[in-house]
């Protein structure tokens, strides 16, 4: 293994827009919401967009969704602490991800540092589970990519990977994690 490739949310972070969008929006009307998440993710709506859609439907100020975005986002401290000491300079080590950049940006922009590349979804404009975004991860890792490890919350996005070749693996919880990434390594 040359290259670990991590998800950002539900791997470093826990989710922002679908729990705010679980608070704000029906139960009901959650699904046609969270497909408005794959628009974000893709850059082809602004986090300034959804959260004024939001604010509205909800009908409450758009600072009070501003207020809930940014009190979303609990980072896995144990996981990039592992990242740092057990993993930098054995691997390569990037973030492959969907997530608009400017949402990163505030919550992990001081952990950047240990991750190269970074393939954002809003910056490539391709989302997990395109076969092209892992695509894109070969090209702009160097490697084969039996050499990658990709870790990811979801099972589709570890399963597409495994078709472009990747190593994958499911992440629950760091102890878990610690438990079963052995064999990877």
């Amino acid at each position: 293994m040359k290259v670990i490739l991590f998800d950002f949310f539900g791997v470093l972070s826990t989710p922002v827009y679908k729990k705010v969008i679980d608070t704000y929006i029906s139960e009901s009307e959650r699904p046609q919401w969270m497909k408005k998440l794959d628009l974000l993710d893709s850059g082809d709506l602004s986090e300034d967009e959804l959260v004024r859609q939001l604010a509205e439907h909800a009908e409450v100020a758009e600072t009070e969704i501003r207020r809930a975005v940014d009190a979303a986002p609990v980072r896995n401290t144990e996981l990039f602490s592992f990242i740092e000491e057990k993993l930098k300079g054995k691997y390569t080590i990037g973030l492959l991800t969907n997530i608009p950049r400017s949402l990163l940006e505030r919550i992990a922009a001081d952990k950047f540092s240990l991750f190269n590349p970074l393939l954002i979804s809003s910056d490539l404009k391709l989302i997990k589970p395109s076969k092209e975004i892992f695509e894109e991860a070969v090209r702009r890792c160097g490697v084969q990519p039996r050499e990658i490890l990709f870790i990811d919350d979801g099972q589709k996005n570890i399963d597409v990977a495994k078709v472009a070749g990747f190593k994958g693996f499911v992440y629950s919880d760091f102890p878990t994690f610690l438990r079963d990434i052995t064999p990877y390594l």
